[in-house]
């Protein structure tokens, strides 16, 4: 045997999580029907005929080769910048790295953020759960504050990040599970932290077209933007991922690529020529004829009880509904999904596996991609259930 022990990290929620999975199975078998998640990540195939209707891909890449962001010629990287919003009179102050995914995206960031020399990164909650994570793995320091919400509108805590004297901050744009977007006085704030010399790491991989940051923040040396266009349209098997930065750490990044993520995949490339056509904009407009429906659904349902509230303005396919006489406490266990799955037939993911806090009270996103009549059956069975979980 090798010398030397194994060291387990625990991804926290990560068995709870699986458990919740494993329950949802479980009574599935016994009683034959269908447990919907309402939360899970992975779209309906009532979505994906949407979709699919319109979609027409380019030519497929070859699959012998190596294909790196230098094999994606000067011009098209320009025609991506310029897709992702960037001022035509910025594209040469600015790179742009192409990864597989948003994971990867995050990954070289972190380790550049380590060989940077910055001290104190403040993660804004909610969050992607691997940015933490991904952090660690470079030892870097970091601390979580929290977004605050007034009249539904997400306020960015700047007193806080000054006072505590962060050098870096790691949001997501649009609020992660929320889909909120932030309001031009908080993209000022922002403006104002970056030239104190704050780094700013925007995660926009689902934000949707014309609403990317670097449309505002193109001539910020702080800013940092992460990309990944058909995430942001649930299409999670053919896409990639695009780190946004100034051009003067190019040299860096392109040598450690080869380290942290590798090559980009035939697949990926598709996507990126996928992207920069127009068909990818006729998948986009079919995304949001769906979720624009799956929307009305769940707001006619929340409507119906006194005790959700939600936020209105969203963008995207993801929105959180709040249960307001619940508390995240009673809600921390296998048990109660268990009484819930037997109750509802249903289930979700709670909203502090993506780091809501308690302040907020108890929450649970939704898939506006999942079929549209497990939506409403599996909502309205879920908020009935809650509405009375005292008495189980």
């Amino acid at each position: 045997m090798c010398k030397g022990g194994f060291m387990s990290v625990e991804i926290e929620h990560g068995f709870l999580m699986d458990e919740i999975f494993l329950k949802e199975k479980e009574f599935a078998d016994l009683h034959h029907v269908e447990v919907c998640n309402v939360s899970h990540w992975n779209s309906s195939a009532q979505f994906q005929n949407e979709i699919m209707r319109v979609m027409e891909l380019p030519e497929p890449f070859p699959i012998w080769d190596y294909y790196y962001t230098y094999n994606i010629n000067q011009l098209d990287r320009v025609k991506l910048l310029e897709r992702f919003g960037l001022p035509k009179e910025k594209v040469s102050s600015r790179a742009i790295l192409l990864t597989q995914s948003s994971t990867l995206s995050i990954m070289n960031i972190a380790k550049f953020i380590k060989r940077a020399g910055f001290k104190r990164v403040c993660i804004l909650r909610p969050f992607y759960f691997s940015v933490s994570y991904s952090l660690d793995s470079f030892h870097v320091n970091y601390e979580y504050e929290d977004i605050v919400w007034v009249d539904g509108n997400p306020q960015i805590p700047i007193d806080i990040i000054q006072s505590k004297q962060y050098d870096a901050i790691w949001l997501t744009s649009p609020v992660f599970c929320i889909g909120a977007r932030y309001s031009q006085l908080q993209l000022d704030h922002l403006a104002a932290l970056m030239r104190q010399g704050i780094l700013v790491i925007s995660d926009e991989s689902l934000a949707l077209p014309g609403h990317e940051l670097i449309r505002h923040f193109a001539g910020h040396e702080c800013f940092w933007a992460i990309y990944s266009p058909h995430k942001a349209i649930s299409i999670q098997g053919l896409k990639f991922s695009a780190i946004v930065y100034p051009k003067r750490y190019d040299d860096f990044l392109e040598q450690w690529i080869d380290v942290i993520s590798g090559a980009l995949s035939p697949s990926n490339c598709n996507a990126i020529f996928h992207y920069l056509s127009d068909n990818f904009l006729l998948c986009y407009q079919a995304y949001e004829n769906y979720i624009h429906t799956s929307k009305k659904k769940i707001e006619k349902i929340a409507n119906s009880f006194s005790n959700i509230d939600f936020i209105r303005n969203t963008h995207g396919h993801y929105i959180t509904l709040f249960f307001k006489d619940l508390n995240q406490a009673n809600t921390d266990s296998i048990s109660f999904f268990e009484k819930l799955i037997a109750n509802a037939s249903s289930s979700f993911l709670p909203g502090y596996f993506h780091g809501f806090p308690d302040a907020l009270g108890f929450c649970f996103r939704i898939n506006l991609t999942l079929r549209h009549a497990d939506l409403i059956s599996s909502v309205g069975r879920i908020a009935q259930f809650l509405s009375h979980y005292k008495e189980y």
